[in-house]
């Protein structure tokens, strides 16, 4: 098994948690200037606009980004030590997400990291790609 993806994962498990931290940052940032603006200060782009903004972007990033990556590199280590899909993950609610994002970041990890590191040759790339469809659609 790949140790960098094991290294992806636990990087990715830190930044969460630092970005945890920063959102708890700007909370109170935002709490901060909504009492020293009021509740009817309208100017754009005031203090407080800034720290609900800044809290509402790192919480995207964590929440959408970072969640996603985590969950693909998840994926794609189970994929490459030969672990069936249903061990882990028992119920998968989002197919949107996990066919539109998550499944090309596995097939890029298994590329990059797997046993056999496929080169840029187009029918490898599509054995891969197979191949991992197959492994996510076995319930």
């Amino acid at each position: 098994m790949s140790v960098e993806l094991k290294v992806k994962a636990k990087s990715l498990a830190a930044e969460a948690v630092i970005i945890k931290h920063e959102e708890h940052k700007a909370k109170k940032a935002a709490r901060y200037w909504r009492g020293i603006e009021g509740e009817s200060a309208n100017s754009y782009g005031s203090n407080r606009q800034r720290a609900a903004s800044n809290l509402a972007s790192l919480t995207y990033h964590r929440k959408t980004v970072v969640r996603w990556e985590a969950r693909a590199t998840h994926l794609a280590r189970a994929y490459i030590q030969g672990r069936p899909y249903k061990s882990v993950e028992a119920k998968c609610k989002d197919w949107g997400t996990l066919n539109i994002y998550i499944r090309p970041r596995i097939l890029a990890m298994v590329k990059k990291y797997g046993k056999n590191r496929w080169h840029v040759n187009a029918e490898k790339e599509n054995q891969a790609r197979t191949s991992i469809q197959e492994w996510l659609a076995k319930k």
